[in-house]
């Protein structure tokens, strides 16, 4: 798990000669392009390849309380409920979970839970 993935074609440019009607050959670049897609990120660890460092990981998560974490909690303090105000800071529904590399501690992506 500790290799780097190697994309063949990331960051290569080709030329190709091509002579039109016994005239001068002309360059013509060629480019590829590649595309990763990153597999959605959950409530838990992980596995993934870095897009900075290109190793294949299994990511480093980091609760963070949000707005919404802060305003159910003043809710149950306004209605007498303190007891359970720190709830909301134990709930990972409540809170948004940040993905990070092991090896580079780059930012991976985030995990929100939306209730719509």
């Amino acid at each position: 798990m500790s290799q780097p993935v190697q994309n063949a074609s990331q960051d290569q440019q080709s030329l190709q000669m091509v002579a039109l009607d016994g005239a001068q050959p002309t360059v013509i670049p060629h480019l590829s392009t590649s595309v990763i897609i990153g597999q959605p990120m959950g409530t838990k660890p992980s596995v993934t390849t870095c897009k900075t460092c290109k190793y294949e990981i299994v990511t480093r998560i980091e609760k963070k309380a949000t707005t919404k974490t802060h305003v159910i909690a003043f809710l149950l303090c306004l209605f007498l409920c303190w007891p359970c105000v720190c709830l909301p800071y134990c709930m990972s529904s409540c809170n948004n979970i940040d993905h990070y590399c092991t090896k580079c501690n780059s930012y991976i992506g985030s995990y929100h839970l939306s209730l719509t």
